[in-house]
This record gives structure tokens, sequence and C-alpha cells, in this order.
């Protein structure tokens, strides 16, 4: 137990539980001050990257960034490498009329150069079904070229100036991030995507995505949730071969962001579900915002574990 501080240690016994409770709550204000003040340095930060980058984009034109999506992704006869097929077996299987989906629909160009003979419709446990694509590569964003990119980061500096070093530091690395993350030098290497969709009653695509390469999917699978109202959301995912079963771990805390205080429940949730034709669908009691698997055990058709997956984000 925490030491009460001197002034509080003179305070009679009786009066010593309410005196630590005011003292958690001073704490928590504080912390609610000190949130407040840092969230109010990331919105300053993130509104002045964005006017530098919106200057810069004014003044050059070959700066700026087109943002008209094709309707529809691009389509090859070609066929996938040998080591995206032998980690999805789906895809292994023969093409059968049940496969057959409508891509006709404008749906944004997601990727570049689908495997058109390798479209799978996979059916979950639950009778969920789901169209598994993979492609030659995702569609990517135009490579910002690296002059661009230093005069957004000179214009930014001019702005920061009266703004004090706390401001600057966060908004230098929140750009520097940026930059990483989404302009590499050298640009983004062509890399094969992978893709998971809800299938419609209907033959068309329902809520989805993905783009992840071999590498990641390996290590993580692919997931993404649905269900929206209430508070029950369906968990959705695409796993690689050998993954007969998957122990789900649902965290009692769920952060909510840096500024923000996280959400916590009455218990973690645990729940163990079975994969077929590589997906697996799971109905999670809490609301879409909320349910991220924390853990993973994917096991073996006999049980044993054949890895444990944290949550990477």
């Amino acid at each position: 137990m925490k030491r009460l501080p001197t002034l509080l240690a003179v305070v009679a016994v009786l009066c010593a539980a309410a005196a630590a409770t005011a003292h958690g709550s001073l704490a928590r204000a504080a912390n609610s001050k000190h949130d407040r003040a840092a969230l109010r340095r990331e919105q300053v930060a993130v509104r002045l990257i964005n006017e530098a980058t919106r200057r810069v984009q004014h003044r050059h034109r070959t700066c700026r960034l087109s943002f008209k999506l094709a309707p529809r992704p691009t389509f090859t006869d070609a066929r996938p490498s040998d080591a995206l097929l032998n980690a999805i077996g789906v895809l292994r299987r023969p093409a059968t009329d049940a496969d057959k989906v409508d891509l006709s629909q404008p749906f944004g160009a997601f990727a570049h150069n689908v495997y058109r003979n390798w479209i799978r419709t996979a059916t979950a446990v639950d009778g969920r079904q789901f169209v598994v694509l993979v492609a030659q590569d995702r569609m990517r964003p135009r490579d910002v070229p690296r002059s661009c990119l230093a005069r957004e980061h000179a214009e930014l500096k001019r702005l920061l100036v009266g703004h004090g070093p706390a401001v600057a530091g966060v908004a230098l690395r929140i750009q520097r991030r940026i930059d990483r993350e989404e302009h590499p030098k050298g640009g983004f290497k062509p890399a094969e995507a992978i893709f998971l969709f809800d299938r419609t009653p209907d033959g068309h695509l329902g809520g989805g995505g993905g783009g992840v390469d071999l590498g990641w999917f390996l290590r993580n699978g692919m997931f993404f949730s649905s269900g929206g109202l209430g508070r029950r959301t369906t968990l959705a995912g695409l796993v690689p071969d050998g993954v007969a079963s998957i122990d789900f771990t649902f965290a009692r805390t769920v952060p909510r962001g840096p500024h923000r205080n996280p959400k916590v429940y009455p218990s973690a949730i645990a729940l163990t579900e079975r994969v077929q034709d590589n997906v697996v669908s799971v109905a999670v009691d809490r609301p879409t915002g909320d349910a991220f698997r924390t853990r993973m055990v994917w096991r073996r058709a006999d049980g044993s574990v054949l890895r444990v997956v944290r949550s990477p984000f």
C-alpha cells in the first residue's frame, strides 16, 4: 500500500479512506489537464503540417497529388507466385460456379492486376461467406518527389516560428513519421497483396479490404470487423494453411488513444473458433471500435500451438 502524504497522515483513521480517494481524484484531474494540453499541441501540429503541404502544392504543380481513383481494379491472367499459393489452400482448389463474383460494379481501384483465375469463395464455420482475392500489387499513391518533401519540411519550420519548442517537436516528429511511412526513399516496391471481402447474397463484394503482403500475412493473418450497431461485432479473418483453430483474447482494458481514458470492461473475453477454408468468423460482445483482439493462439488440428500472435497495433 502506498504511504499517505504527511499532511494526510495526521487525519483520523476514519477519514483516511476519503482523503485517499480525494488524492486519487486530484491525480486524475492533473493527468486529464496534461492530456488536454498534449492534445492541443498535436492538433496545432497537424494543422500546421497540413498548411505547409497545402502551400507547397499550391506553389509547385509537380508536388500536387491526384486523388482521383479508377472505379475498378485491373486484372491479369498470370499465375500467383508459388509462395502465395502454398500459403492459402482455398486458392489451390479448382474454381467452381460458387466462386464467380460480380466485379463490374464500381468499388474503387484497390489493387493492381488481380489474379482473375484465383478468385475464391471461402465459407466460415458459421456459414458466412467471403471472397479471397490476391493481386500482383495493391494500389499505391504516386511517389512524391524528394524535393517536394524538402519544401514541405522547410515550410513547416517557417510556420512553427513563434509556436514554441513543444509544438515544434511534435510537428516535426509527426512529419518525419508521415514521410517514412507514406513516402519511403525509392518509393514502394511492388509486392503481391492479399484481400478478404464479405460476399453479398447477390454475389458482389461487401465489406472488407486488406492489401497486406505475404510476410505480414504469415505473421499476423488478416482481420477486419463489422457489425456496428449495438454491442455485438463480428470479427472475420483469413489465416495461412495449418491453422485449424484460433484462441482469441480481447483485453479487459481497451485504449482509446493517448489523450482519452481507456474503456474498462468487467472482464476480458476469451473465445475459440475453428478455421475452415482458411477463414474464421467470430462474434464478440463489444462494439466495433473496441473489438480488437489483443492476442491469438493459432493451433494445429491436433491442438498443438502453431503460433502466438499479439496485436501489431
